[in-house]
């Protein structure tokens, strides 16, 4: 077992000035976490849950817009996850 080889992903980012769907997901998860994050400061500053939507908009796209920026002028590059082969179980033998 000792040439075993492990299996790897790999994933390639956006080239320069484009976005794949990716990013986009990611953008979009960015900015409901956002979303969430700005009514659960308002809820916990005022202390009563009151819904203001234009500040939630505002609070989703800021973070949700920025990370889609820093993507679209980030340069191309190939990420190589290397994930270990499962564990078998033994007996104690080697």
């Amino acid at each position: 077992m000792a040439n075993e080889t492990k299996p790897e992903i790999q994933v390639e980012t956006s080239k320069f000035l484009t976005l794949n769907w990716r990013d986009l997901v990611r953008g979009f998860v960015i900015a409901v976490i956002g979303a969430a994050l700005t009514q659960i400061y308002s809820v916990i500053d005022s202390g009563s849950l009151v819904f203001n939507w234009k500040a939630i908009l505002t609070g989703s796209l800021v973070p949700g817009v920025s990370y889609l920026l820093r993507n679209l002028f980030e340069s191309s590059k190939t990420v190589v996850k290397i994930t270990p082969p499962d564990k078998q179980i033994t007996d104690g033998k080697s």
